[in-house]
Order: C-alpha cells, then sequence, then structure tokens
C-alpha cells in the first residue's frame, strides 16, 4: 500500500518508484509514506560528520549558483536528540524530505525519506519530529 501511495505524490515527468528502486521499510501512517533503512557501521560505510553532509547538499541544492539564494528554495537542519543527530533536508516545493540518522556512539546509520503531496508537507514534517522524537538506540 505504501508504494502505491508513493505514486500518487509523484508530479509529472517524475519517475515511477518500484520495489526495485527503493530499500529499506515503508510504512504508510497518515497518508504520508515514511521510509527507513537502517545500516550498521562497517569500513565500506565511514562515519562523515552530519555537518560535512548538510554542506555537500546545500551545494548540490545551489547547483552551481549562488549559495545566498539556496535558502528561498531549499530547507536543512542538524538536530540533537537523546543519543544521536539528525539531518533533516527538502526543497521547499517538493513532495519529499530526507533524513539521515547517525547514532553519537557512532555504530549506526539511518536514512529515510517521507514522501506526501506538497500541500501536506508540514503535516508530513510534524510526523517526521515525533517520528524522530521516539527513537532510541540500544
Amino acid at each position: 500500500m505504501a508504494l502505491s501511495k508513493i505514486d500518487s505524490f509523484k508530479r509529472a515527468g517524475e519517475l515511477s518508484m518500484t520495489s526495485a528502486r527503493m530499500s529499506g521499510e515503508y510504512f504508510l501512517i497518515d497518508s504520508v509514506v515514511f521510509n527507513i533503512a537502517v545500516r550498521q557501521r562497517t569500513v565500506n560505510n565511514e562515519f562523515s560528520p552530519l555537518s560535512k553532509i548538510r554542506d555537500t547538499y546545500r551545494w548540490m541544492a545551489a547547483a552551481g549558483g549562488d549559495s545566498e539564494d539556496v535558502s528561498a528554495i531549499y530547507y536543512d537542519n542538524i538536530s540533537t536528540y537523546s543519543n544521536f543527530e539528525a539531518l533533516i533536508s527538502y526543497f521547499k516545493v517538493s513532495n519529499s524530505s530526507s533524513f539521515i540518522i547517525q547514532d553519537t556512539a557512532g555504530q549506526y546509520v539511518c536514512m529515510g525519506s517521507i514522501y506526501h503531496k506538497v500541500s501536506d508537507a508540514n503535516t508530513a514534517h510534524s510526523l517526521l519530529t515525533q517520528i524522530l522524537n521516539s527513537i532510541t538506540f540500544n
């Protein structure tokens, strides 16, 4: 159900989301699709500070343009929770947002997205905040 719901959010010209293009677990919550994939840290998945990842995302969002203008179209934020940090990022007119979670012990990284109608962005971001506030790592 969650996979078919994602396709109802896509805009003209966007590729369909298929299970072959997606990884992790998907959940349909209040007409918002929440996706998360958890990975244990390995040699091939080394730690990178979220601030460095944020800077890369901002550079990509600016696409070579004026980085000061990017805030009009793009949002990102790094928040600290009980035992992890999270980077949330999205384009302001998008139907999805992405997040990266890194536990403070450096053992796990979680990546995911939330998919929603553009008009439901506030509801989706509120749901993401609730979910992040409920996560703990053992």
